[in-house]
């Protein structure tokens, strides 16, 4: 079994039900308050995605920040 260091630590920080800001466009300030739905997954490009409520599919981690 091969262990994916990175995508456990995502999941580390984005657990279920963890309410995060989700911004539709990388580097803009407009964003919305949501929570995640899911566990994290690799796409076979690389990219690691998680769902999100209010959004189907999954969305990149990149645009997302955690709410403490």
């Amino acid at each position: 079994m091969i262990i994916d260091l990175e995508l456990e630590e995502v999941a580390r920080r984005f657990p279920l039900d963890q309410r995060v800001r989700y911004f539709p466009i990388a580097g803009e300030i407009d964003f919305v308050t949501t929570a995640i739905r899911s566990k994290t997954w690799r796409l076979g490009h690389g990219a690691i995605v998680i769902k999100i409520v209010g959004r189907s599919g999954g969305v990149h981690v990149g645009h997302l920040e955690a709410i403490a």
